[in-house]
């Protein structure tokens, strides 16, 4: 997993956080920006079914 700030358009504006999760050998690699997507693809890669991703609370 590899996480990053990306800065936004306006000044005084916290960053966006971004990130990736890579297979080890990183053949597949997937992109996320909010932590539902990344359950998602967690969820996803492993095959778990017991899993509840739910929506961010709004900022």
């Amino acid at each position: 997993m590899r996480l990053w700030p990306e800065s936004r358009e306006f000044e005084g504006q916290g960053p966006l956080w971004r990130g990736s999760l890579s297979d080890l050998d990183g053949s597949n690699t997937r992109y996320f920006d909010n932590g539902s997507t990344l359950c998602a693809i967690v969820a996803d890669c492993t095959g778990a079914t017991t899993m509840q991703c739910t929506p961010e609370q709004s900022r």
